[in-house]
């Protein structure tokens, strides 16, 4: 995109997008397992990230995401969502070894039992066909004649609109939205009035995200996400002259425009005028990332999360 993505793109460049997603702005991950679970929990339920590399003897797997979430009145629970850019007819195997892997490395006794404890697993594809199923399924038949369904709900995110992803919050999707366009990229390229429709779509989900994350104080994750939707726009669009361009100029002029640039040039000259351990707190109750209020105030990530921690 011009002036922010460079030419040169990242083959796994939807991973690395949703799994810094994940690593910077995890509470956007909460309304994707509520919409997946029917959990309940609240944008401001406590994450934590674990472990996503398992090794077994000469075996080493990495997940695109595990976490646990936590928040007063419901259950903790633990999750593992893998993101994936098409249907694969062997992603049920792997999320089995996936999960086989977490839980061994968790497993605990009870009653004099050793206990294995899978976590709660899904599948996002950015893609879809008429044949991608609402889950995938893998029957486990053991020698002693014990037979076990092992199930993964499947999210099929093309079929999210601009509503139904503002109504559920499920704004970790967004990134991914110009794929739902990918099959008439060619028709679209060159036409002015096609191309218009496109970004008119596009500055009313960046207007209405923009208003949603200010009246939540929660600027940094605009930021973020416009960087992300450039980066996936840049990529998707790699192969079209007019549309990029246009794609490219539009975003690239919202990101600079941002609320966040504003946000962090306070934070820093606050850090600058007074003790350092004053902006933390301001900005910790503006809800802003440890990651962000640490770059703000020049500060590591441990010392802010003491500060707030006293």
């Amino acid at each position: 995109m011009a002036g922010n993505t460079q030419e040169t793109y990242s083959t796994t460049i939807f991973d690395d997008v949703f799994r810094t997603m994940l690593e910077r702005m995890p509470s956007l991950f909460i309304p994707l397992i509520n919409e997946v679970f029917g959990t309940g929990y609240p944008l401001d339920a406590e994450t934590i990230q674990l472990k996503n590399e398992h090794v077994t003897g000469s075996s080493k797997r990495i997940t695109d995401s595990y976490m646990e979430v936590s928040s007063i009145g419901i259950e903790d629970g633990r999750y593992h969502i893998e993101c994936q850019s098409s249907p694969d007819g062997n992603i049920i195997v792997r999320m089995v070894e996936y999960d086989f892997f977490i839980a061994l490395e968790n497993h605990s006794a009870k009653g004099g039992i050793l206990e294995m404890e899978f976590p709660k697993s899904c599948v996002l594809y950015l893609r879809h066909n008429a044949s991608t199923r609402e889950k995938e399924s893998l029957r486990i038949k053991f020698p002693d004649g014990q037979d076990v369904l092992y199930t993964v709900p499947i999210i099929r995110v093309q079929e999210y609109g601009m509503e139904e992803i503002f109504r559920k919050k499920l704004f970790v999707l967004l990134p991914y939205y110009i794929m739902r366009y990918e099959k008439m990229f060619q028709e679209i390229d060159g036409d002015k009035d096609k191309t218009d429709r496109m970004l008119r779509e596009y500055a009313q989900i960046l207007d209405r995200l923009d208003e949603f994350l200010a009246r939540e104080h929660l600027y940094s994750i605009y930021s973020y996400l416009l960087d992300y939707i450039s980066q996936i726009a840049g990529y998707m669009l790699r192969n079209t002259e007019y549309l990029k361009e246009r794609v490219g100029d539009f975003m690239g002029g919202k990101i600079l425009t941002t609320r966040t640039d504003e946000i962090l040039n306070k934070g820093m000259e606050q850090g600058r005028n007074i003790e350092k351990s004053d902006t933390v707190l301001r900005l910790h109750k503006q809800n802003l990332p440890i990651s962000i209020i640490a770059a703000g105030v020049g500060m590591d990530e441990d010392a802010v999360r003491k500060i707030i921690g006293k």
